[in-house]
């Protein structure tokens, strides 16, 4: 057992020793493909407000109603989270994002046949963001499979990719609804949708980018969930599911048997990624981010609405998108770099930046002109791409770099709980006073909120660093 363990932390070590014994050139390819997945899967989510005003003509429903459609969408790909990271560590990277795009397609191109609002929040919701969920995990955690001293940058320059596509996928909406209606323009980004298979097929296996020097090496195989230790040539190892499964290696004996049904050790999973919340510092970040993507969308989907009221076209209110989404692209390459600094400054610019992100969402209902609603879009844009570029690091700093996949999937189902909810809250305060006024003012509210509960994570977690410092100490000396 113990030359086992040895053998697992020599080949992660391989591959994380200031990532001198990966291939490059290979490694940043994965980087590109991370960044063209989080363009077309970013860009379907975020523009949404740009169909969203389609909606309300097509089916003349409250906003509150029609937002569901939207916050289904926006809330399966984080919701499906932990599923989608179970799925990932069955059958690896490549196969799980290219199931995910099918999928996704498939929901997209079943929209076009729908004619009421209950049905589209199945297929332009449900199914289509479940499928969306799988390479969206992915996207995040396999940037951080390959990289360890410039993990940030990386995952910064990936999810870059989200502004990108909200730029692109905005005005191209508009276009074509202009040409084809809703239904034309929802089968065609369905087509657009699957190019996420070839970015899907892109994702190699870890172990082809790691020099394993010994001829032999102690891996560990999951059968039906199970662990079975075995020599294996280290040509046949495969160190992504290494990487996937890691957090996984620790079951009861009870779930060793080989009568566990998948139903159960799904439900065993699941479970263990909740007892995480026992870490009072995770739990704190949670519920900041929980905030955070409850009042996350309001600028995507309400923009194009509200300038609409104002007497803009919808061309014109989804320029005002595509802004955020240039701005979003410099904000997550920015907060990339800042974020590579050391884990004290990354708490504190996350803090900081979220702070700054309430004052511009409460300060929009103060101006009603085009030029200044750009100005703010494109602050918005900036500085929410903090919550890309610097959350999964913060996770890493918190829980440890082991548990990034199933923490990440959990974060991911309590951010799709908020937005599945926050959206048709939103629009619900708009129903009852005829502006969206308090909105904007009640969702920048809390997310000041939620930086203020960020920094308490920190000194939670900062008190809890030295208490355990005199134990490590010990244990080293030993």
């Amino acid at each position: 057992m113990k030359d086992r363990d040895e053998s697992v932390k020599s080949i992660h070590e391989s591959n994380t020793d200031g990532d001198k014994k990966v291939h490059s050139s290979r490694r940043w390819v994965i980087v590109f493909s991370a960044f063209v997945i989080n363009i077309i899967v970013d860009g379907c989510l975020f523009s949404f407000g740009v169909i969203y005003v389609q909606f309300l003509e097509e089916f003349k429903e409250t906003r509150s109603n029609t937002a569901w459609i939207g916050s289904m969408l926006d809330s399966a790909p984080m919701l499906f989270g932990p599923v989608a990271s179970i799925i990932t560590k069955r059958i690896g990277f490549r196969k799980a994002t290219i199931v995910g795009g099918l999928i996704g397609f498939a929901g997209f191109i079943a929209s076009t046949f729908v004619n009421s609002i209950e049905a589209l929040c199945l297929t332009f919701g449900l199914i289509a963001g479940f499928g969306i969920s799988i390479p969206y995990l992915n996207s995040v955690v396999v940037v951080t499979a390959y990289f360890e001293k410039k993990r940030t940058i990386a995952t910064g320059f990936s999810q870059s990719g989200a502004g990108l596509g909200t730029l692109i996928f905005a005005p191209l909406y508009e276009f074509l609804i202009e040409q084809y209606g809703w239904r034309g323009a929802l089968t065609i980004i369905g087509g657009i949708l699957l190019q996420t298979i070839p970015c899907g097929a892109v994702f190699r296996n870890v172990n082809d980018f790691v020099d394993i020097e010994d001829e032999e090496i102690i891996t560990e195989k999951p059968l039906e969930n199970n662990i079975m230790t075995e020599k294996e040539n280290p040509e046949s190892i495969d160190v992504t599911a290494k990487f996937i499964e890691k957090s996984t290696a620790r079951y009861t004996d009870n779930e060793s048997k080989e009568s566990v049904s998948l139903a159960r050790n799904i439900y065993k999973n699941i479970l263990r990624k909740f007892s995480m919340l026992k870490d009072i510092n995770f739990l704190l970040f949670t519920c900041s981010l929980f905030i955070v993507y409850f009042w996350y969308d309001l600028p995507y989907n309400f923009t194009v609405d509200r300038m609409h009221g104002f007497g803009y076209s919808t061309k014109k209110g989804s320029y005002i998108v595509a802004v955020i989404g240039a701005s979003h692209i410099v904000g997550n390459i920015l907060f990339g770099f800042l974020g590579s600094k050391n884990e004290k400054f990354r708490f504190y610019l996350y803090c900081g930046s979220l702070c700054i992100w309430g004052v511009n969402i409460c300060a929009i209902p103060l101006f009603r002109d085009y030029i200044p609603n750009m100005i703010l879009a494109g602050t918005f844009g900036l500085i929410s791409a903090c919550q890309e570029a610097i959350h999964a690091v913060i996770i890493i700093d918190i829980l440890g770099e082991d548990k990034i996949t199933d923490a990440y999937g959990l974060l991911m189902f309590f951010e799709g709980i908020a937005n599945l909810t926050g959206p048709p809250f939103a629009g619900w305060l708009y129903d009852i006073s005829g502006s969206y006024n308090n909105t904007y003012i009640s969702g920048g509210s809390c997310i000041c909120f939620a930086g203020i509960m960020v920094l308490i994570t920190r000194i939670c977690f900062t008190k809890s660093k030295n208490v355990n410092l005199p134990e490590n100490n010990i244990e080293d000396v030993s």
